[in-house]
């Protein structure tokens, strides 16, 4: 906040169409008080940070999002940032996904089919769609034989966002599904 303070000898208007705005001298501006500012008490967020759990049961160490302050794991968060990535604990742990396609679904299987346009192999197409959604491939076989092949331009959306679409959208089924295996899952110091 900037305060201005006019000297008591000064007579001259503040603001003339001729004449420049008059500054106070910085030591008269050093001994000004300052009003107080009322104190708040600013919450400290504890930022999760990366952990190690290792699962007994598949003697495998996985990356998740750890709170330090209640060395508790973060599931929410740990899925929403690795997801059902190769080495992610919720690839591992989770069944493929069966049953009906849900929305945001479709639309990053469309989008990651634009991006595997140049695959020549249709086999290696829906191996990698199937990868990518943690999907079961027949499940992925039958949705694209099924689906009409049309030429859709599509929304000006990044692959960053309907991935977090989709993670957000299947979240609920994979924290209920690594609800089971939380007694072999420990975290490492």
């Amino acid at each position: 906040m900037l305060i201005f303070a006019c000297d008591e000898n000064d007579q001259s208007p503040p603001f003339s169409w001729h004449s420049t705005t008059k500054l106070p001298p910085l030591a008269l501006l050093q001994r000004m008080p300052r009003p107080a500012a009322p104190l708040v008490a600013v919450p400290t967020l504890h930022r999760n940070s990366f952990g190690l759990v290792h699962s007994r049961r598949l003697d495998r160490h996985f990356h998740v999002l750890v709170d330090w302050a209640t060395h508790q794991v973060d599931w929410r968060a740990t899925f929403l940032r690795f997801g059902y990535d190769a080495g992610s604990v919720f690839s591992a742990v989770c069944a493929r996904r069966k049953g009906r396609w849900r929305r945001e679904e479709e639309l990053y299987a469309a989008h990651l089919l634009q991006l595997f346009e140049t695959t020549s192999s249709r086999q290696l197409r829906r191996v990698t769609l199937a990868a990518s959604l943690h999907s079961d491939e027949m499940r992925v076989l039958k949705k694209l034989n099924n689906s009409r092949h049309r030429l859709v331009p599509m929304a000006d959306i990044s692959c960053s966002e309907l991935r977090a679409a989709f993670l957000k959208s299947t979240q609920l089924e994979a924290l209920l599904s690594i609800r089971i295996h939380l007694t072999d899952l420990v975290l490492l110091p």
